[in-house]
């Protein structure tokens, strides 16, 4: 296809997909791609590392191009249009050496969950920006069939699963959708328990700990991370359902170790989400809700607010909105293309800049972490005693007040 190949050939030439030169945070990133153990869902681990030297020594894709295929198969396009992706330098430094500090100072755990027909790589611009304000964040690749592209352990490819023709409906999504978010939620766990327990094993026995065929790279970012004061949660649309599910089965959940300190959606698509699962919201945790302009209007959006209304004890509750942006904003589609080609289909705001959205959400979530990490464990009747005054907000958000009556009668 001649067409697909000049295409490729000129989105590379004038870099694209674009990344930003300059992060949010202080630190610059290394990246690696990984399964952590033949029990977990492979993922992309951010991290702060020394100066960047991405531009230079050998060259890592930015996308697998096992990936672009699923992209391919899930745009139902030919793989060739997508190429330009897996052509690409990869933005971090890749396979770098985590900060290693003599003052044993180490990272908090974030741990993110991609949106419908996302992959680990999908997100790769908001997650190492959190990543730069001293965080340690690991990209799921959710092996549930929402991606566009995922691997079992055997190496056995996992394409988007499409529902059927039948009427869409909320009755629909939650019987096709309720045992992907199951899934989902069991691979987060697991994912966490690796880190929780390595970072225990490591910190008992003043050594790094091999757990089942670790590289020395990896060992070397689990000894840099700091899980004390537990863990943090993050997602984009379906991953944020996904997340507010994972705080509430580890709410019930009689083991202690299993702490989350915090929880941050992203145009949560809460539509998705039992009435049950609403109905308790979330309670054991500081909540930051982000929602594009895109989401402040689509009716779906009325599940979200039952779950955060529900959640709102304590003035635990951060609810904001990032006016001018679309549901595609947080994630990297919003850079992949010229931006009148972007804003055309939809991947940015009309107005929007490239890159603004991923790192002025980044700066909030990593705001809202770390005033929570701060106050962890002061209040163990109402989350943990964090509240909005601290909040360090991207110059680009606003307070979103719309209550639900209001919603639903607007």
């Amino acid at each position: 296809m001649i067409f697909a190949s000049v295409l490729k050939q000129l989105l590379v030439l004038f870099r694209y997909p674009r990344n930003s030169d300059t992060l949010s945070g202080p630190h610059a990133v290394g990246a690696t791609k990984v399964r952590l153990h033949d029990t977990t869902a492979s993922c992309q681990i951010h991290y702060p590392t020394e100066q960047s030297s991405s531009s230079s020594g050998e060259f890592r894709s930015y996308f697998r191009p096992e990936a672009v295929e699923g992209m391919a198969d899930y745009a139902r396009s030919d793989p060739r249009l997508l190429a330009f992706l897996s052509a690409k330098r990869h933005p971090c430094d890749m396979d770098a050496n985590p900060i290693s500090n003599d003052d044993d100072k180490k990272f908090p755990l974030v741990l993110f969950s991609h949106g419908i027909a996302g992959c680990m790589e999908m997100y790769t611009q908001l997650c190492m920006n959190v990543a730069s304000h001293g965080f340690i964040v690991v990209a799921l690749e959710h092996e549930d069939g929402s991606g566009c592209y995922a691997e079992t352990a055997e190496g056995e490819p996992i394409y988007y699963k499409r529902p059927d023709d039948t009427p869409y409906s909320r009755e629909k999504v939650l019987t096709f959708r309720g045992p992907m978010l199951a899934k989902r939620v069991g691979e987060i766990e697991r994912v966490m328990e690796y880190f929780l327990s390595s970072s225990s094993s490591t910190a008992d026995n003043g050594e790094q700990q091999q757990a089942g065929g670790a590289s020395s790279l990896l060992d070397k970012i689990v000894a840099a991370t700091d899980t004390s004061q537990g863990v943090s949660l993050l997602g984009h649309s379906f991953g944020a359902a996904t997340m507010a599910l994972v705080e509430q089965r580890l709410a019930s959940s009689a083991s202690s170790s299993k702490q989350i300190n915090s929880v941050a959606i992203l145009d949560p698509w809460c539509f998705a989400l039992p009435d049950t699962a609403l109905q308790k919201g979330i309670v054991t945790a500081p909540v930051l809700s982000v929602l594009s302009e895109d989401w402040t209007t689509n009716r779906e959006t009325a599940q979200a607010l039952v779950l955060l209304e529900n959640s709102s004890r304590d003035n635990i509750v951060a609810s904001l909105w990032a006016p001018g942006t679309v549901h595609q904003s947080f994630s990297d589609t919003n850079s992949w293309l010229p931006s009148f080609v972007a804003k055309k289909m939809v991947m940015r705001g009309a107005e929007e800049e490239r890159f603004e959205t991923p790192r002025e959400v980044a700066k909030t979530c990593a705001s809202h972490f770390e005033r929570s990490l701060s106050s962890f464990g002061e209040d163990d009747a109402g989350g943990n005693g964090a509240n909005n005054n601290n909040l360090e907000t991207g110059a680009t958000l606003k307070p979103f007040t719309k209550t639900l009556k209001e919603f639903t009668t607007s």
